[in-house]
C-alpha cells in the first residue's frame, strides 16, 4: 500500500466517490456491449439478413445502453450519501445509514 490510512481516508474522502463512478462505468459498460453482442449474433444466426442490427443501430443501442448506464450510476452519486469503493478491501461503501434505493 503506497499509503498509510490517514491520508488514504482523506484521499477517499475527496475523490472516492468520483473514482468509484467512473472505475464502475469503464468495467461495467463492456459487460452490457458483450450482452449486445451476444444478443446480436444469435439474433444473426436465426435471421442473417435481418436490419436490427446495422451499424447505426448498433450505435444507438449502445448510446441508449450507455445513458441508463450512466444515469443508474449518477443517481447514488448525487444522493447525500454517493457509493465509495475503498481499494484495500476491494469493496462499496456507503457512509450513511439512509442510503439511496439504487446504491
Amino acid at each position: 500500500m503506497a499509503m498509510e490510512d490517514e491520508p488514504y481516508e482523506e484521499f477517499r474522502r475527496v475523490f472516492g466517490p468520483i473514482l468509484t463512478i467512473n472505475c464502475t462505468f469503464f468495467y461495467e459498460h463492456p459487460l452490457y456491449l458483450t450482452l449486445l453482442m451476444i444478443i446480436q449474433r444469435i439474433y444473426a444466426v436465426f435471421q442473417p439478413f435481418n436490419r436490427h442490427f446495422t451499424t447505426g443501430k448498433l450505435w444507438i443501442y449502445c448510446g441508449i445502453m450507455t445513458l441508463f448506464s450512466w444515469i443508474s450510476l449518477l443517481i447514488p452519486f448525487f444522493s447525500d450519501c454517493p457509493v465509495n469503493i475503498n481499494q484495500r478491501t476491494y469493496s462499496f461503501a456507503v457512509a450513511c445509514k439512509e442510503r439511496h434505493p439504487v446504491s
